[in-house]
């Protein structure tokens, strides 16, 4: 009867394991479509607010000049978004990480002890 019992908790464990597996990667692609989205709008926020485009400010001062014009509030938004985004990337990846090395180290406890 015990053995039963046993075999049935690690068969609930390994489906919370599971669980845990399908909404961790749901939590990533959410996270890469989030991330093309800010992308996107960055790329797009630097072409609008950049001046790209217009021949006096290429042809006369480059671009190196935009940043000491008036206009230079695009760039300052486009760098506080990466900014932002490469935050939540590093945070991802860090909580990716430790769940893995969780995983690893249950999976490692489970094969030196098989009765439990």
């Amino acid at each position: 009867m015990r053995y039963e019992t046993d075999e049935a908790i690690r068969m609930i464990e390994k489906k919370a394991m599971k669980l845990k597996i399908r909404q961790l990667r749901n939590r990533i692609r959410i996270l890469s479509g989030a991330t093309l989205s800010v992308l996107i709008l960055s790329v797009a926020l630097l072409y609008r607010f950049s001046g790209f485009g217009s021949p006096d400010a290429v042809e006369m001062y480059g671009f190196g000049a935009l940043m000491l014009s008036d206009d230079a509030g695009g760039y300052v938004l486009v760098g506080v978004l990466s900014f932002v985004l490469a935050a939540a990337i590093t945070f991802g990846c860090i909580k990716y990480s430790v769940f893995r090395r969780e995983k690893k180290s249950q999976s490692e406890a489970d094969a030196e002890d098989p009765d439990g």
